[in-house]
């Protein structure tokens, strides 16, 4: 594969029908899944995390680019869409808009300084990052997927934010993905968190 191209993977039949029928059966949910975004960008992030962490992409760009694609993404688990037509628009879209979708600059070694100010480090677990981020007065919310029908290809997704809600434009929060363990995806939200709000926490 080279830099310009995305491997199509095959049609993910399980994961669509399951959709369809959410979508046929409680709209409203199934509606607020599709728009959401995560439950096809989390399998595509998978095979793609290599090539497009190369090119500067994130998970919170990736994930953005997606549910821009949400209307192609619907009326492919409805049937109106062949899967090759519509994940091959969604690669080239990724694609073309890599340039601009690169993280402002952010790097490990940013989180690290970031993770620092809050006496941690992206190797921190699971229960000391908990531990820390209530005592910072945080939200968060770490969920594992997985992708496929490949049960042993998993990752990990988190969200950290101050107050209102999850993705809310008027609030910080900090978003990540990890391949390797959700303490990984905790920490990296946590870090790209601090990194946009640079006076937290308030010193008491």
């Amino acid at each position: 594969m080279d830099a310009s191209t995305l491997p199509l993977p095959a049609e993910p039949i399980t994961l669509k029908t399951a959709t369809r029928t959410l979508l046929e059966q409680a709209p409203a949910v199934g509606l607020a899944t599709v728009a959401g975004g995560e439950w096809i960008a989390a399998p595509l992030w998978v095979g793609w995390q290599r090539a497009l962490s190369g090119r500067g992409v994130e998970w919170v760009d990736f994930l953005s680019i997606v549910v821009g694609y949400q209307n192609e993404l619907r009326l492919w688990v409805m049937g109106e869409r062949p899967w090759d037509q519509c994940v091959a628009g969604l690669a080239g879209r990724i694609l073309r808009r890599s340039g601009q979708a690169r993280s402002h600059g952010e790097r490990g070694d940013d989180w690290s300084v970031a993770l620092a100010r809050v006496g941690l480090t992206q190797t921190a677990d699971l229960g000391i990052l908990d531990h820390a981020i209530q005592r910072l007065g945080l939200d968060y919310t770490v969920s594992v997927a997985e992708s496929g029908n490949d049960r042993s290809a998993t990752g990990a997704s988190a969200i950290v934010w101050a107050g209102g809600q999850r993705r809310d434009p008027e609030v910080p929060y900090g978003e990540a993905w990890s391949a390797a363990t959700p303490a990984a995806a905790l920490a990296e939200a946590l870090a790209r968190f601090l990194i946009k709000d640079p006076g937290y926490p308030v010193p008491q």
